[in-house]
C-alpha cells in the first residue's frame, strides 16, 4: 500500500548518485542544517506525509522534499515558524 502512494510524484531533479548532487554534498560542511535536515529524513517513516498529500496538482513534488526544503528554511532564519502558523488556517495561529 505504502509503495502505491509513492506512484505519481516527480523524480527528485538530482539522483542521489548523480555527479551534480556529489559536488553540492562535498561543498557543504558536515555540519550543515541540509546535511541534518537530510539525515532526519532519512530516518523518518513519510507514510502519513503520502496519505495527507495524496499528489494532488499535476505531477507534484515528493512531500519528504517539500518538508525538508521548508525545515531548512526555518533552519537557516528564511522562513520563521511563527509566521507560518500565524498565516495558517487554525485558529489563533495555532495556538491553544
Amino acid at each position: 500500500m505504502y509503495d502505491d502512494l509513492k506512484n505519481g510524484f516527480r523524480d527528485d531533479p538530482l539522483q542521489p548518485d548523480s555527479f551534480e548532487l556529489v559536488k553540492l554534498q562535498e561543498r557543504l560542511a558536515d555540519d550543515d542544517h541540509v546535511q541534518a535536515v537530510e539525515q532526519l529524513i532519512s530516518q523518518t517513516d513519510h507514510r502519513a506525509l503520502y496519505e495527507a498529500y495524496r499528489g494532488t496538482g499535476s505531477n507534484p513534488f515528493r512531500p519528504e522534499r517539500l518538508l525538508a526544503i521548508v525545515m531548512v528554511l526555518i533552519l537557516q532564519g528564511i522562513l520563521r515558524g511563527t509566521k507560518c502558523f500565524a498565516s495558517s488556517k487554525f485558529p489563533n495561529g495555532g495556538r491553544s
